[in-house]
């Protein structure tokens, strides 16, 4: 897996070089993380893992740009033994911990804007939008802390497709901070039994990634 993930980067670096207008780099940083319909306690973000890319970037103008990414990022979900289900009647050590890495490709515009702050034009900061491919390349799971183990049974589906929404500050010319927020579109695993029913007063249509990442870019 390490030798595909490689292969992606260099491609997608010689893709700069051949390219006179388009701009590379690499990015890196963390993610919070969880998948709804694991646990009674939906979008606490008790996972971190980290993520790790390369990207390729087309300016528009001024702007406005387009940026291709290929990052390698740890999803899941985590239940602390204190909040697990059933934890009165099975013990303290009731707990989670789901693992699933994809290789992603998000496909995001970005288009920067200015605010002024007393008299000073303020430029760095970007608003990102677009699209992200995901393929899962592992599952596994941790039950009350007795050790990961691969996903068998109802697998999880190969292919993770969502949406991202975030800001960038520009900190310097070729090193930006991003901050982003990512959902699936498709459920990436069927309801428990196949079921499709209202819950809690929403459409309970099965298991979807939810993602906060933090990362830093540089631009060569």
């Amino acid at each position: 897996m390490k030798k595909i993930i490689l292969s992606f980067l260099v491609v997608l670096i010689c893709t700069v070089c051949v390219a006179q207008k388009f701009k590379g780099g690499f990015s890196f940083g963390l993610a919070n993380t969880d998948v709804r319909g694991t646990d009674p306690q939906d979008c606490d973000f008790n996972k971190v893992g980290f993520t790790i890319g390369a990207f390729t970037e087309l300016p528009v103008n001024d702007k406005n740009s387009f940026r291709m990414e290929m990052n390698f990022i740890q999803k899941g979900s985590y239940v602390p033994p204190n909040l697990g289900p059933d934890t009165i009647a099975n013990g303290p050590d009731t707990s989670l911990k789901l693992r699933l890495s994809y290789v992603e490709i998000p496909l995001i515009y970005s288009h920067t804007f200015s605010f002024n702050i007393g008299k000073a034009i303020n430029n760095r900061f970007s608003l990102e939008v677009g699209p992200a491919i995901g393929f899962l390349v592992s599952s596994s799971v941790n039950l009350s802390q007795s050790g990961f183990v691969p996903i068998t049974g109802t697998q999880y589906n190969k292919i993770d497709l969502s949406y991202a929404l975030g800001l960038s500050y520009r900190i310097f010319d070729r090193l930006k901070f991003h901050f982003r927020y990512e959902n699936s579109i498709l459920p990436i695993r069927k309801h428990p039994g196949g079921a499709s029913a209202y819950y809690n007063l929403q459409y309970n249509h099965g298991e979807t990634n939810k993602v906060f990442t933090y990362t830093l870019s540089y631009t060569f």
